[in-house]
């Protein structure tokens, strides 16, 4: 009987711990938050990562959130501006957001 008990017992906590979301160790702490959160949140500059910028011919391209944009195309509510080689002007009215696809390093002075 204590056997049985004692099998239950651990088959419900290893039910419970695999119902758990595991958190990814390596991923950036902007982007674990994202992931741990499970479900769409409201439209934000901040939940909108910019990710890669591609040019081919005259044409250029973004992608936002694993998404491929295009200018004038739409995530979020906002139309996708302006396209230069680090950067991606978004625009929501008369809101302007810039999406940087690397910030800026600061080295300390020795």
């Amino acid at each position: 009987m204590k056997r049985l008990f004692f099998s239950l017992l651990i088959c419900a906590s290893s039910l419970a711990m695999a119902a758990t979301e595991l958190k990814d160790p390596t991923r950036p702490p902007g982007q674990q938050r994202a992931a741990v959160g499970g479900g769409q949140q409201a439209a934000k500059p901040s939940s909108l990562q910019l990710q890669q910028i591609l040019f081919q011919d005259e044409q250029s391209l973004v992608i936002i959130n694993g998404q491929q944009l295009r200018t004038g195309q739409k995530i979020r509510g906002y139309t996708v501006g302006k396209i230069s080689a680090n950067q991606v002007e978004l625009i929501r009215g008369d809101k302007r957001v810039k999406l940087t696809l690397f910030t800026t390093v600061k080295q300390a002075s020795k």
